[in-house]
């Protein structure tokens, strides 16, 4: 492997975890596509839509796993090289990072909430505060649910690392999963069918999925029998076997399967960037998919406008997708050239000139 392709220690670019993002918003895109549009008369579509109602929630998931485990790994390098991260660092990069594209989309979302195209709720007002997991607002903000969850480790992660020290914050994150995996099939059961998918929303029911992440990274820096099983799992032939499991755990199941699938996603994501192996490579690293990738934090937030519920008999119909994918992409591509990139730049050089 070289030194260009290898992703660990010294906190590199990870491309093939751009790739993993990519998919992760694709999953995330079919999904909401396919759940709005109007299915009637197109039988054909009807497996497509199956299939994306049963993947479209892995998307999000994807998402969680990459950021527990990438957010881990760059703080120990920090860790390694200055004997510990600065949480004040952290939270300033972590804001310019994600604030300033959230900020413009709730900016353009009142403001045609204001002339009459869509109908913001009064629950809307969690978005900004990272409480939409808990409380319910309009369509076109209902998808920061899952930025909420991110932002509730983003406060409880650094801290823990920083008072307890990462060894002990790795038994903290295993014994968490372990409470979760007990915690949310017992809530389930006590909660109405109607709730449930609300419910699996709330930070206390998804945790478990960042905390995997984040588990390996440490895993990986302290035990180096981790890396090297990883990287076995890593392989074309490996990553098929998960990916099958992972795909039969979204059939409806006598069981809770969600604890099971987080160790899925998790081994698929962890060790598909370790091995990169050279046909993930291939798949995960190309042009088109790194482009996803790199946008994909900006298509995430601005999709929710361009396919949401419309009574327009036209902009339901399934054949209006390219459409709607075509116009949801240029909007992401202008937020991330115009907003996202900039603002991430500027915070790094502001830390910069802070410790200088």
């Amino acid at each position: 492997m070289t030194q260009e392709h290898n992703p660990h220690g010294d906190g590199r670019y990870i491309p093939i975890l751009d790739g993993w993002r990519a998919i992760a918003i694709l999953l995330v895109l079919l999904f909401h596509g396919m759940y709005d549009s109007d299915l009637t008369g197109h039988p054909r579509l009807v497996l497509p839509a199956l299939i994306a109602g049963r993947t479209g929630a892995l998307g999000v998931l994807v998402f969680f796993c990459i950021s527990g485990y990438l957010i881990t790994q760059r703080l120990l390098v920090e860790s390694r090289a200055r004997g510990m991260f600065s949480i004040r660092d952290f939270y300033i990069k972590r804001a310019f990072r994600i604030l300033p594209p959230l900020a413009v989309f709730l900016s353009v979302a009142a403001a045609l909430s204001l002339v009459g195209v869509i109908t913001l709720k009064a629950g809307d007002w969690a978005a900004p505060f990272f409480l939409s997991n808990y409380i319910r607002g309009s369509w076109e903000t209902s998808h920061f649910w899952s930025l909420s969850v991110e932002e509730h480790f983003y406060l409880f992660w650094p801290v823990c690392a920083i008072v307890m020290g990462w060894r002990r914050a790795m038994w903290v994150g295993v014994g968490l999963i372990c409470v979760v995996g007990v915690w949310r099939p017992w809530e389930l059961k006590h909660v109405a069918v109607s709730l449930q998918a609300r419910t699996l929303q709330h930070t206390d029911m998804r945790i478990d999925y960042i905390m995997m992440g984040a588990v390996v990274a440490l895993a990986v820096e302290f035990y180096p029998g981790a890396a090297i099983f990883l990287k076995r799992l890593g392989n074309s032939f490996g990553l098929a076997i998960l990916l099958v499991l992972l795909v039969a755990t979204t059939r409806p199941a006598p069981i809770d399967l969600r604890s099971i699938q987080a160790i899925l996603l998790t081994l698929i994501v962890c060790s598909s960037a370790l091995a990169d192996a050279r046909l993930p490579r291939l798949l995960l690293t190309n042009r088109p998919i790194l482009f996803l990738g790199k946008v994909s934090y900006s298509l995430y937030v601005w999709q929710q406008l361009f396919l949401g519920p419309t009574r327009s008999t036209f902009w339901s119909s399934p054949y209006t997708l390219p459409i709607k994918y075509a116009g949801a992409l240029l909007m992401a591509y202008a937020s991330y050239r115009f907003v996202e990139k900039p603002f991430i730049r500027y915070g790094r050089a502001f830390v910069s000139r802070k410790a200088s």
